[in-house]
């Protein structure tokens, strides 16, 4: 998806894994957005948050928008799906199991610590359930990198300066930036 112009460009992967030509989808992303998150889910794709137009100075946003994937790479049309609880830019997105992962990010004026998750309910009217957790108000914490294990657990990686509590207590803390790794269990 284009960089705050709200534009889509698919190319072929060949068969030696190199790829083909790209080409412009003639479906368009309203508002243009960069920053934001994609998860390519069953024949779906789900761009989430962002910041609006080309130059960063855009509002940062909340919603979520689905299109269907068309032959040959093209996009169709897109669609509105149940917005984020709070508006994100650059977060970690991924999917596993049928849920979407929404993690930390920017919120237009800092960095947040926060968790959303949903169910992937790609159906017809694009319609999908967010929560969240783990945000406890930490002066300054930010998720770097989030992916799933072959288990079903989100790891995720970042540091925090303040405190931090994931579910199980407050982290302790060293001073100034300190580093956070953790595993979540799909529950």
């Amino acid at each position: 998806v284009g960089t705050g112009l709200g534009d889509a460009l698919a190319a072929p992967i060949n068969p030696d894994c190199s790829l083909g030509p790209w080409t412009s989808s003639a479906s368009t992303l309203t508002p243009g957005r960069h920053r934001h998150g994609l998860i390519a889910y069953g024949d779906h794709a789900v761009v989430v948050g962002g910041i609006a137009g080309q130059d960063g100075s855009g509002l940062t946003l909340d919603d979520v928008q689905v299109a269907p994937f068309g032959p040959g790479g093209t996009l169709g049309p897109w669609s509105p799906a149940t917005p984020l609880p709070a508006p994100r830019s650059a977060p970690g997105v991924t999917q596993y199991n049928g849920y979407a992962y929404v993690l930390g990010g920017r919120n237009g004026s800092g960095y947040e610590n926060t968790v959303y998750y949903a169910p992937l309910c790609v159906d017809p009217d694009g319609q999908c359930l967010w929560s969240h957790g783990y945000d406890d108000g930490a002066s300054y914490t930010r998720i770097e990198t989030v992916g799933i294990d072959p288990d079903g657990s989100v790891i995720v990686l970042g540091g925090f300066i303040g405190s931090l509590d994931l579910g199980g207590g407050p982290l302790p803390t060293f001073g100034g930036s300190d580093i956070v790794g953790a595993k979540l269990d799909a529950n």
